[in-house]
């Protein structure tokens, strides 16, 4: 019976390893794709047989956390297609910006609307008003749509400031979306923290979101 039971178990643990999502599809999606790619028979540099593995690992890194449905569909189509070696691109750059593929411009352009909000993640926007006797020295760096990263801790909630780069960063969510960023805010020479600076960012209209 105790065998029986770890047998059991063991087969059940093993099921739910396959099934697990993102971990074992994208390699053989981004294979069968990297594969037809490269089988094209366009004779420059990252576009030759010799080329699919690292075909393969550019694919695995443009995975965008949310969008697996759609960069799947994508993949299954270019699989199918032949590239159109006058679009002058490596196999990698090919299949990221979907050139030379036109019977999979729709699957495309369908992975770009539902990666674009985790897209630039990095990218600073800077704000600086005064108006109506009040003030906003504001930061937003674009975060993407992975785990919240590391924030910056400087100087705590209201405590004075003259340039948001005095006050600590906060992590905020994108309201309805997946997106996320850091921000940090100096308002009428105070910073602010937690909730707040996001709030006041989305209400300068200054917040990254989509």
């Amino acid at each position: 019976m105790a065998l029986a039971c770890a047998l059991a178990a063991a087969t059940a643990a093993s099921s739910c390893r396959r099934r697990e999502p993102g971990r074992d599809q994208p390699a053989p999606r981004c294979r069968e794709a990297c594969a037809a790619l490269t089988a094209a028979g366009c004779d420059r540099d990252g576009s030759r047989p010799g080329d699919q593995g690292s075909c393969e690992a550019h694919c695995r890194s443009r995975r965008t956390p949310g969008c697996e449905p759609e960069h799947d569909a994508y993949l299954r189509c270019v699989a199918r297609q032949r590239l159109d070696c006058r679009a002058g691109c490596s196999a990698p750059l090919c299949l990221e910006r979907g050139e030379g593929l036109p019977a999979c411009v729709a699957e495309h352009a369908a992975l770009e609307r539902c990666g674009a909000p985790c897209a630039h993640a990095g990218v600073v926007t800077a704000i600086d008003r005064d108006a109506g006797g009040s003030s906003l020295r504001a930061e937003a760096v674009r975060a993407g749509c992975a785990a919240c990263p590391a924030v910056e801790r400087r100087a705590p909630p209201e405590a004075p400031c003259s340039a948001a780069s005095v006050c600590s960063q906060v992590c905020c969510d994108c309201p309805g979306g997946r997106a996320r960023y850091l921000a940090r805010v100096c308002s009428n020479d105070r910073c602010v923290g937690a909730e707040r600076a996001c709030e006041v960012l989305r209400a300068s209209g200054t917040a990254p979101c989509f």
